[in-house]
């Protein structure tokens, strides 16, 4: 590559990225880094129980350090309803179309059913909003929620590193 490429491209990480449906392709060690902007995010392990425990998952890895650098999670009865818990890429991969692709083959493996609900965080959307989803909040439907910050590494069912 000429220079003078090299140095337009400088900042931006063109690695390849491929598409994972399973986390039996996954190890917790690939997870680090994730959950950005959280004060209290869990270990790569207790994250790696979490997604092992979902049936509708997709990660996006980086090609060359094989690492995870984006996901999208939920779980579906595989008859009426997907549910779509959390969708995130790390920074330094966002807009390369990564998150709209995670989105869009979860829907294509889980979401020709009757119900798509989705739990979208600040930032995220925009690739729903891509993907037909709209707000109902004048449906009557409300979406309600119960947190203990506090435990966002996993509380008393963190897994351990040991």
């Amino acid at each position: 590559m000429p220079p003078a490429y090299r140095e337009l491209l400088k900042g931006y990480d063109m690695s390849p990225i491929r598409y994972e449906h399973s986390i039996a392709a996954i190890a917790p060690r690939q997870l680090h880094g994730l959950h950005t902007g959280w004060p209290n995010p869990p270990s790569s392990e207790t994250f790696f129980a979490s997604l092992s425990a979902m049936n509708a998952v997709v990660f996006a890895l980086d090609a060359e350090s094989n690492d995870v650098v984006g996901y999208v999670c939920g779980m579906t009865d595989g008859i009426l309803i997907l549910y779509i818990w959390d969708l995130e890429v790390l920074p330094e991969y966002q807009n390369r179309d990564v998150g709209s692709k995670l989105l869009q083959r979860l829907l294509e493996k889980h979401g020709n059913i009757y119900q798509v609900n989705a739990n979208p965080h600040s930032g995220t959307q925009p690739y729903f909003e891509q993907e037909g989803f709209r707000s109902v909040d004048r449906s009557g439907c409300e979406y309600m929620t119960r947190m203990h910050l506090e435990w966002q590494n996993g509380g008393p069912n963190a897994v351990s590193s040991d």
